[in-house]
C-alpha cells in the first residue's frame, strides 16, 4: 500500500472513530467525578454501540500510524499526521457534528496546511 494512501487511510480510520466517540459520548452526561459515575459510565458504553466501534475503529488508525512510523522519520511523519488530523477533525466535526466553524478555525486549517508544506518539503 502505498504511503499517501496509507496517511488517507489513518486520517479516515481517526477521524471516524473520534467522531462515533464523541457521538457517544454527547448523550452522557457527567454530574460528578466519583468512581460511581465513572461505574456508571462504564455501563452505559455497552448500551451505545458507536461508542464501542468509535474505540475499534480508532484504535486500528493507530495501527496504520505504526506501519507508517516504521517507514517515515518521526520529525515528517508526526507533524504530518497530526496536522492533518487537527484539520479534518476541525472540518468533520463541522460536518457531521454541527459543531461551528468560525475565521479563527479556518485560519487554523490554512496554517496548519502551511506548516505541513514547510515540514515535508524536500
Amino acid at each position: 500500500m502505498g504511503m499517501t494512501l496509507l496517511v488517507l487511510l489513518y486520517l479516515l480510520l481517526s477521524t471516524a472513530g473520534l467522531i462515533l466517540v464523541k457521538t457517544g459520548l454527547n448523550q452522557f452526561d457527567f454530574k460528578t467525578h466519583q468512581i460511581e459515575e465513572y461505574r456508571r459510565f462504564i455501563g452505559y458504553t455497552y448500551h451505545h454501540p458507536e461508542i464501542i466501534l468509535g474505540l475499534l475503529i480508532y484504535i486500528s488508525s493507530f495501527l496504520c500510524w505504526l506501519i507508517l512510523l516504521s517507514k517515515k522519520q518521526l520529525t515528517t511523519i508526526f507533524p504530518l499526521l497530526i496536522g492533518l488530523s487537527y484539520a479534518s477533525i476541525i472540518i468533520a466535526s463541522v460536518l457531521f457534528l454541527r459543531e461551528e466553524m468560525d475565521l479563527f478555525k479556518i485560519l487554523g486549517i490554512i496554517l496548519i496546511g502551511a506548516g505541513i508544506l514547510l515540514v515535508i518539503r524536500p
